[in-house]
């Protein structure tokens, strides 16, 4: 595609555009004064006109426009007062939700009492009332006058418990009992109603009925454990079918004796109540009640063998399909094994049974969990060997579970170094799946450098490191310039080169004067490195490479595999070429230009050099003013970009003229030939980031 041609058509259209623009304007200018004076004749006109309105919804936007007058809102609230009255009862209810609005957000509270007190005698309709009973209520609370709110609250459940949901009911006792509480220091008529309203709800509303529950018991307790609690919690659960309801007493019946520190009827209660229930409850609420039995079992009561005997009963009568609980249930068990009875085969057995469910739950975090309690069981034998085998286990088989936290124990438990280098396949590959998205990279190249510096690979972990800084997102440039600094002590013993990083990284080649050909310019000392060159590693990706269409969005994509593999002026060239095969619109241009600069300023550091090839690929040779021979003609800035990426073992004596960019040689630009059965990539790969200044973390060097 020729770059000239197609940027001499852009700014022709838009000259084009630019010229209709004006013959469309100009009338307007010619006309300006007339227009002028003729506002001031239609502002009347204007005026009678926003008054009329032909529903509640016209008129509440008229009142809200932004060039509302004073008469406009005065008459938008005269028309919504008479539309209230409305022989239309839909037009009646629209006006009266509008009117509430407007006098809730100016505090008229008059206003809004009378308003929906005469709304309550004109309706019948059990939503309505409810709705106009709560906008009442809430204005004797903006006046104080808490006597009238709750009298209106208790009418209401008194007249329409039966007529609304159980929903409303269960809400506006709450109200009601948060006034009585808190306003008029009626904590007994409180529970008094709550006991009324549990008693009237239907059988089977179950959810509220535990919520009615819920709010007695913290009348009761008020943050304290009580007798009264106790004596409610048995008498309710004599009575009470719905299983949610006798969990919520169950439970603070068992907490009520616990407060009083009476631990055997606390642990009583709830063996009974699991004993008696545990077939109608969900496994999640089993598995709640079951660890508070538990821990009363070993840490108040002092009987390990109980807690035991408790788990092994409750893991036996889990349903089949229960298991995350089961996982949960298995790694309890194996605390009380291992912490309290110091008892590590079991503890193990208990541990290993929990991470064998990986098959049925390999998504659910509690497999992470049931692998790094097993791994502290081989850790107290001394066996990191084991240990290491059941991290990689995890990580290969649950591949949506976090890797961090299992590479981090690697690494701390001293994994053998074949467990380290199967780990670190394991992240790369993944990486690959998602074409090097920055997102993968993201999520696994730290780990993949922190393997590699535990093997001792050092020379390999500063390349990784290198390839993370260039690869990963904005938001990982910190961790990325961490890990290479890292890597640069390492290998060197000293701080030279890190601190020679920080220094690039903050001031670019111009050094801290900002200017070229001084005595402070810089050199990037990750040059020096060679670049990753190991077979199996490329293969992963380079597979990736003939699968991805031959378009500026192929391209685009084949840059990131490209900075993953290292070879950043491969990733430079596929960027061009993504340029020249993006269509002619704004948004495309902007995104391929886009990833082209971040490329140059992440590798190079130096703003400027981004800038010479965004106006190069905008105005060619001839520059702004189109024409040869003048003062702002330009050049291609790449042979100067290239001489600043390649590495120093990559640098010809004398670097090749590099006119017009060259596409990689890995993949044929003219008319690439599809594979057989194309791979689909796992993932979407994200965009190449916009360019951003890099954060500016050498403040703090290295001492």
């Amino acid at each position: 595609m020729n770059i000239k041609k197609t940027i001499l058509q852009q700014k022709m259209i838009i000259a084009g555009l630019l010229s209709m623009a004006m013959l469309v304007m100009l009338p307007g200018f010619g006309n300006a004064q007339t227009a002028k004076k003729d506002a001031t004749a239609n502002e009347s006109g204007k005026e009678a006109e926003a008054l009329q309105f032909k529903t509640p919804t016209e008129a509440m936007a008229s009142y809200a426009a932004s060039n509302a007058t004073a008469a406009v809102k005065k008459a938008v609230v005269k028309y919504l007062q008479n539309a209230t009255t409305s022989q239309n009862e839909t037009d009646a209810q629209a006006a009266t939700i509008q009117l509430i609005s407007l006098y809730t957000r100016g505090s008229n509270t008059t206003d809004l009492i009378q308003l929906c007190l005469q709304r309550l005698n004109a309706t019948k309709d059990a939503d309505t009332i409810y709705s106009l009973t709560t906008s009442l209520a809430g204005a004797y609370q903006m006046a104080q006058d808490y006597s009238n709110a709750a009298r209106v609250l208790n009418e209401f459940l008194e007249k329409q418990r039966t007529q609304t949901t159980p929903a409303n009911v269960l809400a506006t006792a709450t109200t009601l009992s948060s006034l009585y509480i808190t306003k008029t220091s009626q904590t007994n008529e409180a529970f008094v109603m709550l006991d009324r309203e549990l008693n009237q709800f239907p059988p089977n509303a179950e959810k509220e009925r535990n919520g009615m529950v819920s709010l007695m018991l913290a009348t009761l307790t008020q943050g304290k454990a009580n007798e009264k609690t106790i004596e409610f919690c048995a008498k309710q659960m004599e009575t009470e079918k719905s299983p949610l309801v006798l969990y919520t007493l169950a439970t603070a019946l068992s907490g009520s004796y616990q407060g009083l520190q009476d631990y055997p009827n606390s642990a009583k209660v709830l063996d009974t109540f699991l004993e008696n229930n545990r077939t109608k409850l969900l496994p999640a609420n089993v598995l709640t009640m079951a660890k508070s039995l538990s821990v009363l079992y070993v840490e108040k009561i002092s009987r390990p063998d109980a807690a035991l005997a408790m788990w092994d009963r409750e893991i036996k009568a889990l349903p089949a399909e229960a298991d995350p609980e089961k996982a949960a249930m298995l790694i309890a068990q194996g605390d009380v094994c291992f912490s309290t009875l110091k008892n590590m085969a079991s503890a193990e057995a208990a541990y290993l049974k929990a991470t064998e469910l990986y098959k049925a739950i390999p998504a659910n975090p509690i497999m992470s969990e049931a692998c790094l309690k097993l791994v502290q069981v081989y850790v107290k034998k001394g066996n990191p060997d084991q240990a290491g085998a059941v991290l990689l286990s995890c990580l290969t088989n649950c591949p949506i579970l976090p890797a961090s936290p299992l590479v981090q124990k690697m690494i701390e438990v001293d994994s053998p170094n074949p467990c380290l280098d199967s780990a670190v396949w394991i992240l790369r590959d993944r990486i690959a799946t998602q074409y090097a998205a920055s997102a993968a990279v993201d999520l696994y190249q730290p780990d993949i450098v922190k393997l590699l510096l535990k093997q001792s690979k050092n020379q390999e972990a500063l390349q990784e490191a290198r390839v993370f800084l260039h690869a990963c997102s904005d938001k990982s440039l910190p961790a990325a310039i961490d890990l290479v600094t890292m890597a640069f002590k390492t290998i060197d013993g000293n701080l030279g080169r890190a601190n020679n990083f920080l220094r690039y990284q903050k001031y670019g080649v111009v050094g801290e004067d900002g200017k070229s050909g001084t005595a402070d310019d810089l050199k990037n000392p990750l040059l020096d490195a060679p670049p990753l060159n190991d077979e199996r590693r490329n293969a992963l990706f380079t597979a990736k490479l003939d699968t991805l269409p031959n378009n500026w969005t192929g391209w685009n994509k084949r840059s990131s595999i490209y900075i993953y593999l290292d070879q950043p002026d491969e990733a430079f060239q596929a960027l061009r070429r993504s340029f020249e095969m993006c269509p002619m619109n704004e948004k495309d241009l902007q995104m391929a230009t886009d990833a082209l600069s971040g490329f140059i300023i992440r590798n190079t550091k130096d703003v400027k050099l981004a800038e010479s090839l965004v106006d190069y690929i905008m105005f060619g040779q001839m520059g702004k003013d189109g024409q040869n021979g003048t003062a702002d003609d330009l050049k291609d800035p790449a042979q100067d970009i290239a001489h600043q990426i390649q590495y120093a073992t990559q640098r010809p004596s004398t670097p090749a003229k590099t006119e017009t960019p060259k596409p990689a040689a890995a993949v044929k630009t003219e008319a690439p030939k599809p594979p057989a059965q194309p791979a689909q990539p796992a993932a979407k790969p994200e965009a190449q980031p916009a360019a951003k200044a890099t954060p500016d973390t050498a403040d703090s060097e290295s001492k």
